[in-house]
């Protein structure tokens, strides 16, 4: 009887971990060989097409089926992390939004810090494609996504299904945040090849993971996510019209 529930558990662990896998090695595809070459070639075959107008397209044909295969395989991990926030206190989210929007701050101050040591440039090669796309008369097809969809479907996908899973599984919780941290960071710099950039995108992840296994839940790390990047993007068009002297 011990023998046949050990190999039951064993079998339920090694289910558990093929389902993470599946899941980073679809969005690493979805995100590195669909997105980019597949959707350039498919581009390049319809010149009539404006180029930054299909980039911000893209980023929602992509992101679409990469939402459903993690919600399909990490469903029990993504409820868990949204039933956890139903038992906090009013107080207590705000708080943690709080302490998530400063540390990661500091925490891309320290990984730039760092990617500053190893590259004479001041944004990664991802940074300024999207930068680009922005200051297009396109640009705002691309702030949906950058400022509410990507936040979701990464926290989804790393902090709820891959940190979580692996907490789940019995890993310990800095190093399953390691893990998620520097697979989140590799993940966004693969493309752009930019690898001395890595460094502010694993902070950030190591930010955000530390405020999802202290929180408990999802949610904290999303709207933290969510007010990174619209602050970024506000600053993208804010900027230049203080610098051109004022508004």
């Amino acid at each position: 009887m011990e023998a046949s529930l050990e190999n039951i558990n064993k079998k339920a662990f090694g289910i558990s971990i093929l389902k993470k896998i599946i899941v980073v090695v679809f969005y690493f595809l979805m995100m590195n060989v669909i997105s980019t070459p597949l959707l350039r070639a498919i581009y390049n075959a319809n010149t009539g097409i404006d180029q930054n107008l299909f980039s911000a397209i893209a980023q929602y044909i992509v992101y679409i089926p990469i939402l459903i295969v993690a919600i399909i395989l990490c469903k029990d991990e993504i409820k868990y992390g949204f039933s956890a926030n139903a038992k906090m206190k009013y107080i207590q989210p705000l708080v943690f939004v709080l302490i998530g929007v400063v540390a990661c701050y500091f925490a891309n101050y320290i990984g730039s810090f760092i990617s500053s040591l190893f590259s004479y440039g001041d944004n990664s090669a991802n940074q300024e494609a999207i930068e680009e796309i922005y200051l297009s008369k396109y640009g705002l097809l691309l702030i949906l996504d950058v400022c509410i969809i990507g936040p979701v479907v990464e926290e989804l996908i790393f902090r709820g299904c891959i940190q979580r899973g692996l907490v789940k599984l019995r890993i310990h919780p800095i190093i399953a945040i390691i893990i998620t941290s520097i697979i989140f960071g590799f993940i966004h710099v693969f493309d752009a090849g930019d690898y001395t950039q890595v460094f502010p995108y694993i902070f950030m992840g190591l930010a955000l993971g530390s405020i999802f296994y202290k929180s408990d839940s999802i949610v904290e790390s999303t709207i933290v996510h969510i007010l990174l990047n619209t602050i970024s993007t506000s600053l993208i068009f804010v900027l230049p019209i203080i610098q051109n002297g004022g508004f």
